[in-house]
C-alpha cells in the first residue's frame, strides 16, 4: 500500500486506535512497506506525543517496542456524546416516561444553581441542555 507520509501516518494511529498496541513489524506488514518507513512514521508521531513504545520481553531474542496511542491522539477522533446521550434519554424517556427525564433535568438545574454562584437557578446558562446538540423539540420539552 503506497501512500503519503501523512496519510501513512493517519493509516498507523487508526491502526493503533482499532487493533491496539502493536510492533513495527505488524504495522509494516499490513501496510505494505519497510519497517525502518514505518520506524520514520512512528518517529515522527512519538515526537507529537501521538504514541507511546513501551518494551515488552519475549520468550526468546531480543524484547520488542509495542507502540500505542497516547492520551493525546485521542483528539484525532470524532466524539459522538451527545448523540448517546440523546439516545439514552429517548430510552429512559420509553422505559419510564417523560416524567423521570425531567426529574432529571430539575436535578441537573439544581446541582448546577449550587456550583455557578451568581446564576438564578439556570438563567445564566440560557438552560441547562444549551449547546448540548440536541434538537430544538427536545429542548422544548426537557429544557
Amino acid at each position: 500500500m503506497k501512500t503519503e507520509d501523512g496519510s501513512t501516518r493517519k493509516v498507523i494511529v487508526t491502526m493503533l486506535k482499532t487493533k491496539g498496541p502493536l510492533s513495527a513489524g505488524e504495522m509494516a506488514k499490513q501496510l505494505g512497506i519497510t519497517e525502518m518507513a514505518v520506524r520514520r512514521h512512528l518517529h515522527t508521531l512519538e515526537r507529537d506525543q501521538l504514541i507511546e513504545a513501551k518494551l515488552v520481553r519475549q520468550a526468546m531474542g531480543r524484547p520488542a517496542h509495542l507502540y500505542s496511542l497516547t492520551e493525546h491522539a485521542d483528539d484525532l477522533f470524532p466524539k459522538k456524546y451527545q448523540h448517546l446521550a440523546m439516545d439514552l434519554l429517548e430510552e429512559l424517556e420509553l422505559t419510564a416516561g417523560a416524567d423521570k427525564v425531567d426529574f432529571l433535568f430539575d436535578r441537573r438545574k439544581e446541582r448546577l444553581s449550587l456550583t455557578l454562584p451568581g446564576t438564578d437557578g439556570c438563567q445564566g446558562l440560557g438552560g441547562p441542555r444549551q449547546g448540548t446538540g440536541g434538537d430544538p423539540e427536545r429542548q422544548r420539552l426537557y429544557g
